[in-house]
């Protein structure tokens, strides 16, 4: 299986140790993906400053396949953090930069997507304009909606990717499903909610599946929801190539349960690394 993260990508600026490390909701896909032993690809904007150059140059370091990048003159968007007990708490971020070029996919980027297996993007890749054409190529997609995602957002795109994924920690339990069956409404077939220390819950659009946390005393929680989706997703797509449509209902909840115990247990391992994946750089800021 190769899988591709697209979109969005960030160096994590700890203030409190001038120290940055590579993020981002697509880019972490990608890391995680590798470090879980699965071919990886990712594709974004970077920045062409020692920040966008380090993001880069890990990915490349760590076999991540970053051919189709675009490299720009300009930041690397750089998130401030601080961590307070093992929680990762963001604080401010540079403006400008890259973050605000547009990722735009021509011909070639489309035949290459359709190599692969799953592409993983989200809310804060900007790439809504192209989920038409990414829906098209019959790739699996999964889109992380987070929590600021609202009704007019989700109803307007739910209906092009295969996984929907929430943010719901600051929801009861009986929240959480009202909104997984709305989004189930909206059109997505799978939909995956994370509430943090709370467990999580799987919908295949047969039944809720419902499932705890690992609780760890986490040195650093920046990377949890990324790590617990792409271990979630990697065992879950791996089942369905050739098993879904004539899977029985014990089959399918065992396929459900396995992927909420790999995404709990990846995730708990990834809450004892600093920074989403490791890989911290002392931060240079450059003149002017």
């Amino acid at each position: 299986m190769k899988v591709l993260g697209l979109g969005d990508n960030v160096a994590d600026h700890y203030t409190h140790i001038n120290t940055i490390y590579p993020g981002g909701c697509a880019y972490n896909f990608a890391m995680f993906s590798k470090m879980l032993g699965v071919d990886a690809a990712y594709l974004g904007i970077v920045g062409d400053d020692p920040a966008g150059t380090h993001v880069l140059r890990t990915a490349r370091d760590e076999g991540v396949d970053t051919s189709r990048c675009r490299i720009y003159h300009g930041e690397a968007p750089r998130p401030a953090v601080r961590i307070e007990a093992g929680e990762r708490i963001f604080v401010g971020c540079n403006t400008g930069g890259v973050w605000e070029r547009p990722l735009l996919l021509d011909d070639d980027d489309l035949a290459y997507i359709r190599g692969f297996a799953l592409v993983h993007t989200s809310l804060y890749s900007f790439i809504e304009p192209e989920l038409g054409r990414l829906a098209a190529t019959g790739v699996p997609l999964s889109f992380d909606f987070s929590d600021e995602a609202g009704d007019t957002f989700l109803e307007a795109h739910c209906p092009r990717v295969t996984f929907a994924i929430l943010s719901c920690g600051q929801l009861t339990e009986a929240e959480t499903e009202q909104r997984i069956r709305q989004v189930h409404a909206y059109g997505a077939p799978y939909v995956i909610a994370t509430r943090g220390a709370h467990g999580s819950f799987f919908a295949d659009g047969h039944t809720i599946h419902r499932h705890p946390a690992h609780l760890v005393e986490a040195r650093d929680t920046m990377g949890a929801g990324d790590s617990f989706l792409t271990g979630f997703l990697l065992s879950y797509v791996g089942w369905l190539k050739g098993n879904d449509r004539d899977a029985s209902a014990d089959e399918r909840h065992a396929a459900a349960e396995r992927a909420l115990e790999a995404a709990a247990d990846f995730a708990a391992k990834v809450c004892m690394i600093d920074g989403s994946s490791g890989h911290g750089a002392r931060f240079e800021a450059q003149p002017g």
